[in-house]
């Protein structure tokens, strides 16, 4: 009945949607935070378990950028909000691939891609001079040999297509095949913004008498829904960490029964 009644003040007042989007942030910030610390406890406990470091890389960056998206939510950074939303599906995606033993190795060493590319140029080397700038370009050529060396063994392992993500399929295959098509479809819409599609302006120009307004600024509007699909990512996240914790304790239980 106290939903009805403030669905109903909904209908009749604008004060009452600003009273129950906030009802709604409050909650949604709760429970962001809850599953934000759960996270928080489930990581050191991999490392504690001897896990493969692909499941503490994972899990750790999951939890940096849901913090993130906390940040932004609650300061009205919309736009920052989806993009951080928009990456935690597709950690959730990244650890439900873990399942698969083989990936674990195949994961880690698509981080090879990104040395690569990161010691490939430099943006702050136009500001060195002198000592720093011969010091930074000898650590990038070092870089770039060592990495490229295993760069080229991983490629000639996985294929070429490994240069240009980790996982064989697609990520929409990935999402069809975890039963996450929905969600998927708040992947594509996030990354339309994020790649500079034209429905990254949506909400920000409007055409009034054949001028163009241009809002420029914090896209408040956007954060309702980027919190709210962050929540639902983390707690998928959640669950499936704890569950692969779970299965480890007992695949550990019983390796150790069966030497005995």
């Amino acid at each position: 009945m106290a939903d009805q009644t403030s669905m109903a003040g909904v209908a009749a007042s604008p004060l009452a949607i600003v009273e129950l989007a906030a009802q709604q942030a409050r909650r949604l910030v709760a429970a962001s935070n809850s599953y934000s610390d759960a996270l928080v406890g489930l990581v050191p406990a991999l490392c504690r378990m001897d896990c493969h470091p692909a499941y503490v890389v994972v899990s750790a960056v999951c939890l940096n950028d849901f913090n993130d998206l906390l940040f932004d939510a609650v300061s009205g950074r919309g736009r920052s909000a989806h993009r951080s939303a928009r990456t935690a599906f597709e950690h959730l995606l990244n650890l439900i691939a873990l399942r698969e033993p083989s990936h674990l190795t195949r994961f880690m060493c698509h981080s090879l891609v990104g040395t690569q590319l990161a010691a490939a140029w430099n943006p702050i080397e136009p500001f060195l001079s002198g000592k720093v700038l011969k010091a930074s370009r000898h650590r990038q050529k070092k870089l770039l040999r060592d990495s490229g060396k295993e760069l080229d063994e991983a490629i000639a392992e996985y294929g070429a297509v490994f240069h240009r993500q980790w996982h064989p399929e697609t990520v929409r295959d990935r999402a069809v095949a975890a039963g996450l098509e929905r969600e998927y479809d708040f992947f594509r819409a996030a990354s339309a913004a994020v790649h500079g599609a034209a429905s990254a302006m949506e909400d920000a120009v409007w055409i009034v008498d054949g001028d163009p307004i241009i809002r420029v600024g914090p896209s408040v509007v956007l954060c309702p829904s980027a919190l709210a699909a962050g929540v639902l990512f983390m707690k998928q996240f959640y669950c499936e960490l704890r569950a692969e914790l779970a299965r480890r304790r007992s695949w550990v239980r019983w390796s150790r029964w069966a030497i005995r």
